[in-house]
C-alpha cells in the first residue's frame, strides 16, 4: 500500500496511509492555509463505522481576547457573538455589518462562505447545533455564497441545516476572518479523486444504486468493505465532508463539483452522521437542490465513499 498520492511535503502527510505521528499532526495544524474539515462532533455510535465510530480532525477552539474564537483545525478566526441585530441580503446590510467591524482591533473581517458556517455546526449536540463552550446562540445566519440573483444560503443553527432564503429576508450574521474557504481543489488519479484543500479521497463514481443507510455503511459493496486502488480504509463521510465537495455557486442540479461522477439529478446521498435526537434518523446531502436533510435508516440513498483526515 503506497505511502502518498501527491507530490509535497504538506500533500504526502495529507494523503497518507498510516497513523500520522505527533509531530505531522501539529505540522498539518499549523499550516497556515491548510483547510481540514472539523469532526461533527458526534462521540455516540450507532453501529460500526459510523460517524461516532471516528474521531476525525475533532474540533480544537481557542479563545481570544476581544471576544474571539480561534479554530485551529480550520485556521479561521470567528467573533464569539452574532450581530444579534438582523440584516438583509439584498440591501448589502449583512455584508456590511462584518465589513466595518474592527472588533478585536482588526479591520478584516468578512462574511462567511456557507462551506465556513457549516464548519461550526455541532452534530454531537441534542440542542442545538453550535458549540456552548465557546459560541453564542444563534439561529438563522447569513452566509456569502449567492444562489441566484434573489436566493441566498443561509445555515439554520437551530437544527443544523443549510437552507435557501430569499435575500430580502432579516438574519444575523456571524463575521470571520483568513483565508476563505469556498468548496474544493480537486485532482482526477485513476479512480479516485484527491481534494488537495482537505487532504481527503474520495471514490470518483458514486454508487449505482440506492440502499439503505446500513448497506452503505458496511454491506458488502459498503464503504468499510470497499477496496479501490489498494485502498482498504475506506468509510461513509460524515456530513461535514459531504458538504466539502458540494458546489453552492452552482447554476443547477446536481450541485455537486463536476469531476464527481455518478450524480444523478435527484440523487440524494447518505452521511455516517445521525441526528442526535432522533437516532433513527441520519443526515443527507440532497444533490438536487443543495441543501441538508435527514431521512429515516430504512430508506434508499445513494452514497459516495472517503478515506483520509486525521484519525485520533
Amino acid at each position: 500500500m503506497g505511502e502518498t498520492h501527491y507530490p509535497g511535503d504538506m500533500d504526502e502527510i495529507r494523503f497518507y496511509s498510516r497513523k500520522l505521528s505527533n509531530e505531522e499532526i501539529q505540522t498539518l495544524y499549523s499550516y497556515p492555509l491548510n483547510r481540514l474539515i472539523p469532526d461533527t462532533g458526534q462521540t455516540i455510535s450507532h453501529m460500526a463505522g459510523d460517524d461516532g465510530s471516528y474521531s476525525i480532525n475533532p474540533p480544537r477552539y481557542t479563545e481570544l481576547s476581544g471576544s474571539l474564537i480561534f479554530d485551529n483545525i480550520t485556521n479561521l478566526t470567528w467573533q464569539k457573538n452574532d450581530s444579534g441585530t438582523s440584516f438583509k441580503w439584498s440591501n448589502g446590510d449583512a455584508f456590511d455589518e462584518c465589513n466595518n467591524s474592527i472588533q478585536g482591533g482588526y479591520s478584516d473581517w468578512r462574511l462567511p462562505t456557507i462551506w465556513e458556517l457549516n464548519m461550526l455546526v455541532d452534530f454531537g449536540s441534542r440542542r442545538r447545533a453550535l458549540t456552548d463552550d465557546f459560541f453564542s446562540t444563534s439561529n438563522n445566519v447569513w452566509s456569502a455564497t449567492e444562489f441566484s440573483s434573489s436566493i441566498a444560503w443561509s445555515l439554520d443553527f437551530i437544527e443544523g441545516e443549510i437552507k435557501r432564503a430569499d435575500k430580502t429576508d432579516s438574519k444575523v450574521v456571524r463575521c470571520v476572518r483568513g483565508g476563505v474557504r469556498a468548496g474544493s481543489d480537486l485532482v482526477e488519479v485513476s479512480n479516485v479523486i484527491l481534494d488537495k484543500y482537505s487532504g481527503l479521497m474520495w471514490q470518483r463514481y458514486a454508487s449505482s444504486g440506492e440502499v439503505d443507510w446500513t448497506i452503505a455503511l458496511n454491506g458488502a459493496l459498503g464503504c468499510e468493505n470497499l477496496f479501490i486502488d489498494n485502498y482498504n480504509d475506506w468509510r461513509l463521510p460524515t456530513i461535514k465532508e459531504l458538504i466539502s465537495i458540494a458546489n453552492f455557486e452552482a447554476s443547477s442540479k446536481p450541485f455537486v463539483f463536476p469531476k464527481f461522477r455518478g450524480d444523478t439529478e435527484s440523487a440524494r446521498y447518505w452521511s455516517s452522521t445521525t441526528r442526535m435526537d432522533q437516532s433513527i434518523r441520519k443526515w443527507r446531502f440532497q444533490a438536487d437542490d443543495g441543501t441538508t436533510l435527514y431521512s429515516t435508516f430504512t430508506n434508499d440513498r445513494f452514497f459516495r465513499c472517503v478515506r483520509g483526515g486525521i484519525v485520533e
